[in-house]
C-alpha cells in the first residue's frame, strides 16, 4: 500500500518570493561585490575568471547530465506519495554521484594536461565536488523554496564580507575564486541538515536506475545547447578574440542581463513543479489557464526590463564597473532584447514541453539554437569581438523561442497574448521616451540611475492601467484585499496560484 506524503506546500506566489531570492542570492555575491572586484582585480583578471570558469561550468554540466531539471519534474510529480519520492530522490542522487565523480576524474586529467591557468583550474575544482552534493532541486520538487533560501542567506553574507576584507588587489584573483566555489559548497552541504526532515533510509531499484540515467540524457541536450550558447560564448572569445579584455567585458555585461533573467526565472521554476503535477493528474483546464496567465506575467516583466535596460545602460555603467568598461554600455543594449526572447521560450519550457513530455521534441529546438550560435560566433568574433558573440546569443535564443512556439500553439490563447504583448510594448515605447527625455544632463550616478528605474516603471505601469491591461488591474486589486484584513480578492486565476 502507497504511503500519502502529508508534505506542506506554499503557495505559488510564496514559493516565487523565496525562489526569487534564491536566483538573485546564486547572482548576488558577484553583484553586490561587482563595482569592487572590477576595480581591484580589473578587466584582464575578470577575463581570467570568466575564461576558466566557462570551462569548470562545462564538467559541472557533462556531469549533471539533466539531473536538476529530470529531478525535480519526477520528485514535484509524486510529491503526495511518500514511498516513491523517497526511492525516487535516492535512485537520482546515486546517479548524480557517479556521474560528478567522472566529471571530476577527467576534469583533473585537463588541467594536468593543460598547464595554462592551472592554479585557477584547480582552486574551481570546489565547484564540482558542490555540484555532486547539490540536492536543491528535491526541494524545488516538493516546493519548499524557503529551505533553500534560508540555508544560503548567511552562507551568502558571510562570502560577501570575506571578499571586501581579503580581496585587496589584482593578485588576489585565487582568494576570490576560494571565496565564491566555497560559498557554494557550504550552501549545498547545509542543504542536507533539513533532508531528514522528508526522506528516510536510502531505498534503491537497480531496475530504476536505468531508466533514470536514460531519461536524465534526455534532459541534458538542452543542457549541452545551452551551454554551448552561454558558456561558450566565452571559451570561443578567449579562444578567438585572443583577449581576456573581451571576456572581461561580456561576463560584467551577462551578469546585469543574469540578475534580471533570475526574476522570472524563479516563476517558471517555480510553476514546472506546479505543472508538472498538474499534468500528472490531467487538470486540463488548470494547465492552459495557468500557462496563459503566465505568458502575461512574463511579458509584463521581460519587455519592462528590455526597454529598461537599454535606456539605463549608459548612465549605469560608468558608476557601477567603473573606468575601463565603456565598452559594456553596448553589450548590455545588444543584450537588452535576450531578456524577452528568453522569457517567453523559458516559460513555454517549464511550463508545458518538460511537464508533459515532449523535451524530446524542445531538444530539437536546443540544437538547432546550438548550431546557429556557434556558427554565429566563428564568423562574427573574430571580426566583432564580445560584440559578435552578444549578436550570436541573441538569434541562438530567437531560433528557440519560434520552434517552441510552433510545438504548444494549441494551448496559446492568441488573442489574449498578442492583446497584452500590444499593451505592454506601447508601455514600453512611453516609458523609453520618459527616461531619455529625463536622462539627458544627468551624471552617471547610483541616485540618478534608480530616480530613472522609479519613473520608469510608474510610467510603464500606469500606461498599462490607462489601457486596461488584465495582468496589472487584477495584481493591484489583488494587492489591495491582500493590505485590507477580512476582504478576498475574487479572481479564479489568483486563487489557483496558491
Amino acid at each position: 500500500m502507497e504511503k500519502v506524503n502529508k508534505l506542506k506546500t506554499l503557495s505559488i506566489q510564496k514559493n516565487f518570493i523565496f525562489n526569487l531570492a534564491y536566483q538573485i542570492l546564486n547572482l548576488l555575491l558577484p553583484l553586490i561585490t561587482t563595482p569592487y572586484i572590477s576595480r581591484t582585480l580589473g578587466a584582464e583578471n575578470i577575463g581570467i575568471y570568466s575564461y576558466t570558469y566557462a570551462i569548470v561550468s562545462t564538467f559541472v554540466m557533462v556531469g549533471s547530465l539533466g539531473i536538476a531539471t529530470y529531478g525535480q519534474k519526477e520528485i514535484a510529480s509524486y510529491r503526495d506519495n511518500q514511498n516513491k519520492s523517497n526511492t525516487l530522490f535516492w535512485e537520482i542522487f546515486l546517479i548524480r554521484i557517479v556521474t560528478i565523480s567522472i566529471s571530476i576524474l577527467v576534469y583533473l586529467i585537463y588541467i594536468f594536461t593543460n598547464r595554462e591557468y592551472f592554479i585557477y583550474f584547480l582552486v574551481q575544482i570546489i565547484f564540482l565536488i558542490s555540484a555532486s552534493i547539490d540536492i536543491s532541486w528535491y526541494f524545488q520538487g516538493i516546493e519548499r523554496f524557503d529551505f533553500i533560501v534560508i540555508r544560503n542567506l548567511c552562507i551568502k553574507v558571510s562570502g560577501i564580507m570575506l571578499i571586501f576584507i581579503l580581496v585587496k588587489d589584482s593578485s588576489d584573483l585565487i582568494t576570490y575564486l576560494s571565496i565564491l566555489a566555497g560559498s557554494q559548497l557550504l550552501g549545498n552541504l547545509s542543504a542536507w541538515f533539513y533532508l531528514r526532515k522528508f526522506i528516510g533510509r536510502p531505498k534503491v531499484k537497480k531496475d530504476n536506475i536505468k531508466h533514470h540515467f536514460r531519461e536524465t540524457l534526455v534532459f541534458f541536450v538542452p543542457t549541452i545547447a545551452y551551454q554551448i550558447y552561454a558558456v561558450l560564448d566565452r571559451v570561443m572569445l578567449g579562444t578567438l578574440a585572443g583577449s581576456s579584455l573581451q571576456n572581461g567585458y561580456y561576463e560584467q555585461a551577462y551578469k546585469i542581463v543574469g540578475i534580471l533573467v533570475s526574476i522570472y526565472t524563479a516563476y517558471n521554476i517555480v510553476l514546472r513543479s506546479r505543472m508538472s503535477f498538474y499534468f500528472k493528474n490531467k487538470k486540463h483546464s488548470l494547465i492552459k489557464e495557468t500557462f496563459n496567465f503566465s505568458l502575461k506575467v512574463i511579458i509584463f516583466f521581460s519587455v519592462s526590463m528590455s526597454i529598461g535596460l537599454f535606456c539605463i545602460a549608459e548612465g549605469f555603467v560608468p558608476w557601477f564597473f567603473g573606468n575601463g568598461y565603456e565598452e559594456v554600455i553596448i553589450l548590455l543594449k545588444l543584450f537588452a532584447p535576450i531578456i524577452f526572447v528568453m522569457g517567453l521560450s523559458m516559460c513555454i519550457g517549464t511550463h508545458i514541453l518538460t511537464p508533459c513530455g515532449l523535451q524530446k521534441k524542445a531538444n530539437i529546438a536546443q540544437c538547432v539554437a546550438a548550431v546557429v550560435n556557434l556558427l554565429l560566433n566563428y564568423f562574427l568574433i573574430p571580426k566583432y569581438l564580445a560584440r559578435g558573440a552578444t549578436i550570436a546569443s541573441f538569434f541562438s535564443q530567437l531560433s528557440v523561442l519560434i520552434i517552441y512556439i510552433f510545438l504548444v500553439y494549441k494551448y496559446i490563447d492568441l488573442k489574449s497574448t498578442l492583446l497584452s504583448l500590444f499593451k505592454n510594448i506601447l508601455a514600453g515605447v512611453v516609458m523609453f521616451i520618459v527616461i531619455s527625455n529625463i536622462s539627458i544632463g544627468l551624471n552617471s550616478s547610483v541616485i540618478n540611475t534608480a530616480y530613472e528605474v522609479i519613473s520608469g516603471s510608474i510610467i510603464y505601469i500606469l500606461v498599462l492601467v490607462i489601457l486596461k491591461d488584465y495582468l496589472s488591474i487584477h495584481s493591484i486589486k489583488w494587492i489591495i484585499a491582500k493590505f485590507k484584513k477580512g476582504k478576498n480578492y475574487d479572481n479564479r486565476t489568483y486563487k489557483n496560484l496558491h
